[in-house]
C-alpha cells in the first residue's frame, strides 16, 4: 500500500526541499479467500463492490483498497472526500499504509481541507509502525529511538 496516486508529500518537515513524488499505490492486497464464492473478483467494478461489502463489516484492508479505488476513480468514479473517508476508517482502525495515505490527503488538501500538522500527526503514527514512506517523509532513519 502506498500513497493516493499523484500524491506528493514533500515539504514535510524533515523532508528534502523537493521531496519526490509518492508512489501509485500499488495494487490493493485481498484477504485470503475463504470459499471459490468468496474469491476477489477480477473485473474493478466487482472489487468495489467486493470490497464495500467487507469494508462496512470492519474489515480495515478493504477499507483500505476501497479508498484506493476511490482516490484513483479505478472500478468507480473518483471521489476525493469518499477516498478520504474510507482512509480515516481504516487508519481509525490502526492500519499504517491507510495513516500514511490520510496524511497525503491532508496534506495535498485532497478531499479534506489541508492541515500540515494533521498530516504529520497522522506520518508519524505511520512511521512507529514501520512504514518506510512516512519514515521518509519525515526524515527518520532506522536508528531512531523508540519513543
Amino acid at each position: 500500500k502506498k500513497a493516493p496516486s499523484g500524491a506528493s508529500p514533500g515539504g514535510a518537515r524533515g523532508a528534502p526541499a523537493a521531496a519526490p513524488a509518492a508512489k501509485k499505490a500499488p495494487a490493493p492486497k485481498a484477504p485470503p479467500a475463504a470459499s471459490a464464492d468468496d474469491a476477489e473478483p477480477e473485473d474493478d467494478a466487482e472489487k468495489v463492490s467486493w470490497y464495500r461489502k467487507r469494508a462496512d463489516g470492519g474489515d480495515a484492508d478493504a477499507q483500505y483498497n476501497l479508498a484506493v479505488c476511490y482516490d484513483e476513480g479505478k472500478g468507480t468514479a473518483q471521489d476525493l472526500p469518499e477516498a478520504a473517508r474510507w482512509f480515516q476508517k481504516a487508519a481509525d482502525q490502526g492500519d499504517g499504509d491507510a495513516q500514511f495515505s490520510l496524511g497525503v490527503c491532508y496534506h495535498e488538501g485532497k478531499g479534506v481541507a489541508k492541515d500540515d500538522a494533521k498530516a504529520i500527526e497522522l506520518w508519524t503514527k505511520s512511521a512507529r509502525q514501520d512504514n518506510a514512506d512516512a519514515q521518509f517523509i519525515l526524515g527518520w532513519s532506522s536508528n531512531q529511538p523508540p519513543e
